[in-house]
């Protein structure tokens, strides 16, 4: 298991999930039920799920909850460009969370691939008898 805490990757984003609620919070009527509880929900996953995966102690566990970190960062990506063309105003850009999504990209990458489970094992060749195909 990893201390979560020590991940860049982590502090960043748990910077933008509060910059990104900060701005959310300032949303007024129907904005603030539709797109603005979205941006929350996906704000809020990105460390979430940084965290829970450094916590898993297997290779799987650990990519299943980035791998989702990682989707909600793309999520939070393109609600920040629905904010920027719909001139909507906010102190995250969906530009600085791209960065996020890539240093995220990063992480994952760092972490061994788990084989599949159930992999089927490579049969010996063997000689068939004589005369058999």
């Amino acid at each position: 298991m990893q201390n979560f805490r020590k991940l860049e990757v982590y502090e960043e984003s748990m910077a933008l999930a509060v910059r990104v609620l900060r701005d959310v919070m300032k949303f007024q009527g129907s904005l603030a039920y539709s797109l603005g509880s979205q941006m929350m929900r996906s704000a809020t996953s990105v460390p979430s799920n940084i965290a829970e995966g450094a916590g898993r102690k297997s290779q799987k566990g650990k990519l299943y909850f980035w791998n989702v970190a990682l989707t909600s960062a793309y999520e939070l990506e393109a609600q920040l460009e629905i904010c920027q063309r719909s001139d909507i105003p906010m102190n995250v850009t969906h530009e600085e969370v791209a960065k996020l999504a890539n240093r995220l990209r990063r992480l994952i990458e760092c972490v061994p691939q788990p084989k599949p489970n159930g992999e089927a094992k490579p049969k010996p060749v063997t000689r068939s008898p004589k005369g058999k195909l």
